[in-house]
């Protein structure tokens, strides 16, 4: 669930490649040692659907949670608070954001997405930091949290 809410990557092809390729190795596994898995099409299709997710989930919380770098911040002022919903009537997606300053955000995001839980403790105009670390896999990461002095 996080991966897909409040991680921001610099890059996300790279992430979806690594858990395409992770997927369709758990795919084979389960593909090879049950037989019953080869005569169920559907079977096979819901774990094929569900490995490319976890696997897309593990990889991306791999990369920041194991990120071995120390990164470096870079203080900003929040200037919006937004909740993004997307997916019609019912909301499949919701995201909840802030607006931080293009220079301290990378690649330009200045709209970050954050947990629900830092979204209710930010306030506009409040001092923050924007962490952006190297990630385990190579793959770019950033976060946003309370300024420490």
């Amino acid at each position: 669930m996080r991966a897909g809410t409040d991680l921001n990557f610099e890059s996300y092809a790279p992430l979806i490649v690594a858990a395409m390729l992770t997927a369709l190795a758990v795919f084979t596994l389960f593909w090879r040692f049950d037989p019953q898995l080869r005569g169920d099409f559907n079977q096979g299709v819901t774990i094929a659907i569900f490995a490319v997710a976890y696997c897309y989930g593990a990889l991306t919380f791999a990369d920041v949670m194991l990120d071995a770098s120390s990164g470096h911040d870079t203080q900003s002022v929040i200037d919006h608070k937004r909740i993004h919903v997307s997916g019609g009537p019912k909301g499949s997606s919701v995201r909840y954001q802030v607006k931080v300053d293009p220079d301290a955000s990378p690649a330009g995001a200045n709209w970050i997405n954050v947990r629900p839980d830092l979204w209710e403790s930010f306030h506009q105009c409040d001092a923050v930091c924007v962490h952006v670390g190297k990630g385990l896999f190579a793959i770019g990461w950033y976060a946003v949290g309370h300024y420490a002095e």
